[in-house]
């Protein structure tokens, strides 16, 4: 347990020190009510979208991805693949979910499989974003905007979604890359009014493999 703690707790600091570095401006971790992540990695957070609605972020993990949590805003899942962990930070509009990839053994793909709510689709943008659009109206909702990424050498590293139904496919060029390395995804929702309440425990959708309303 020492151990995974350990390296959760480097896994934060690597995160922090090159988005630091790198000089970005990024959002306050703080709890704004868009954002909950109460299992394990599989179990995926819930994210609001701007019009009052929920969908949900799973990585597709190896093993239980049972988190280390230093605080609700902040929580780590170790050794997600090999060599690889995952930070998560709650912002007042969404996510930044980090991977920190460790060593060469690193998988240079990580995927995620989103469920959004019925008439909701996700719509990759000329930006390399991908935003979430309600079907209906042409308005984007949420958003994932296009991919951050720093190696130990303070250098971007070429990354890019790739989309193939409910899965999206964050794809690093590893070649020459200087490890430690930090591949970022951010969630937000785009909205300009308050957020909804938050949905409940995960545990009790653990199992459910559509997702199609807000939950009860």
């Amino acid at each position: 347990m020492e151990k995974s703690t350990n390296g959760a707790a480097m896994a934060v600091w690597v995160t922090s020190h090159l988005m630091s570095v790198r000089g970005d401006v990024w959002p306050a971790e703080q709890d704004g009510g868009a954002y909950r992540w109460e299992g394990r990695a599989a179990d995926g957070a819930w994210l609001a979208t701007a019009h009052g609605r929920w969908l949900r972020l799973a990585p597709l993990v190896r093993g239980d991805g049972f988190p280390i949590v230093a605080r609700p805003t902040l929580r780590t899942f170790p050794a997600v693949a090999p060599g690889t962990d995952l930070v998560a930070r709650g912002t007042a509009t969404g996510v930044l979910l980090s991977a920190v990839l460790h060593r060469d053994e690193a998988p240079p793909e990580l995927c995620f499989r989103v469920t959004l709510p019925a008439g909701l689709v996700l719509e990759p943008m000329p930006s390399g974003a991908l935003d979430v659009v309600d079907d209906f109206t042409g308005a984007t909702v949420g958003r994932f905007p296009r991919p951050w990424t720093c190696d130990a050498m303070y250098r971007p590293v070429g990354a890019l979604y790739m989309l193939d139904g409910p899965v999206v496919t964050l794809r690093l060029d590893l070649a020459d890359v200087a490890f430690p390395m930090v591949a970022l995804l951010r969630y937000t929702a785009v909205t300009g009014r308050p957020l909804p309440v938050v949905p409940p425990k995960m545990e009790a959708h653990r199992h459910e493999l559509e997702y199609a309303g807000s939950p009860n």
